[in-house]
């Protein structure tokens, strides 16, 4: 679909060059038209994922080639060579440049592939905290303590049962590489991740015979317990899902594929 509009766009600009062409336009300005319906067109067959190699050449050079062209300016105007050598130093820099200019694309591409990398877990990450606010947001915790409570003085040998536990498989992954993060989201992520932990390891303590054979008042104290830690999960996970979204800037060119 993309591609469709691209080059519908690239043959109004043709049309248009054409026409203005015709009507006595400036060379510079139909050719301007035209050298963006040939960019449309490329970009329509290529995509923008081999446009964008183009890009970050350009970006590459534009800083390199100035240099190399006050260094050119440079040699020339001081007029302290011959001919052939100031052809000789001309050409080692234009080489020079080339060379610059491969390397500094060449790590471009490579510091855009890993911040699509931390893109990609931190935008997986969001989804599961999303999912995770979903399911804990609406849940009124506070009542769900008193009724346990009276259920624990009804009957001391009520036991609980966990009929869902928050999933947090790629939030355990994004910790374990937490260097991807920006130093302002660690305190935040970090602080759901723990308190996600803490849960988990209570909830597999429910299923040992060691937690069954408590007196009811401590497994009444431990499901009280627990239940106070998942009503802070909403606000911790809030917290987190801001800081994942108030990412650092990386340029525009971060969003080209």
């Amino acid at each position: 679909m993309r591609g469709l509009v691209a080059i519908s766009f690239a043959l109004g600009l043709l049309v248009l060059g054409y026409v203005g062409l015709s009507g006595g336009w400036p060379i510079w300005l139909v050719s301007l038209f035209g050298a963006f319906a040939l960019a449309c067109i490329y970009y329509a067959l290529a995509g923008m994922a081999v446009v964008a190699i183009f890009l970050r050449a350009i970006l590459a050079m534009l800083p390199i080639g100035a240099a190399a062209g006050a260094i050119i300016y440079f040699v020339i105007s001081r007029d302290v060579l011959e001919t052939e050598e100031t052809r000789a130093v001309i050409a080692a820099i234009v080489v020079a440049a080339g060379w610059i200019v491969a390397f500094v694309t060449g790590e471009m591409r490579k510091t855009n592939l890993e911040q699509e990398r931390r893109r990609d877990t931190i935008r997986a990450a969001l989804v599961e905290i999303e999912q995770i606010l979903a399911a804990t947001a609406p849940t009124r915790w506070d009542d769900i303590a008193k009724e346990t409570k009276a259920e624990f003085e009804k009957d001391p040998d009520y036991v609980i049962f966990v009929m869902y536990a928050p999933q947090f498989s790629v939030l355990k992954r994004l910790i374990e590489q937490v260097e991807i993060l920006h130093k302002d989201q660690i305190e935040r992520v970090m602080a759901l991740y723990q308190l996600l932990d803490r849960i988990e390891e209570i909830e597999e303590r429910f299923d040992m015979e060691q937690f069954k054979s408590l007196p009811w008042q401590r497994r009444q104290k431990v499901v009280l317990r627990y239940i106070e830690l998942q009503k802070k999960v909403p606000t911790a996970a809030e917290g987190a899902e801001a800081a994942l979204k108030d990412a650092p800037f990386w340029g525009l060119l971060r969003r080209l594929r």
